[in-house]
């Protein structure tokens, strides 16, 4: 198993999230902006949350709970 990218902002842990139309952003759980209009559910009116009743990030972050690699 390979080093792990770390969080661009906290600096100290795993990154877990990536913004997928540009790669060089990478967050940790904590430091992912959560909330977004493309989570909105059209039958509630509500946005979807996780499993911890958190908001989701934006549709364009991908999430990878092993972490992502250092190139």
């Amino acid at each position: 198993m390979g080093m792990k990218r770390l969080c661009n902002y906290c600096k100290t842990k795993m990154a877990v999230w990536v913004y997928m139309p540009k790669d060089d952003r990478w967050y940790c759980d904590d430091c992912i902006s959560r909330g977004c209009s493309c989570n909105i559910d059209p039958d509630t009116h509500e946005e979807d949350r996780d499993e911890q009743g958190r908001l989701l990030p934006c549709c364009e972050y991908e999430y990878d709970a092993e972490g992502f690699d250092v190139d």
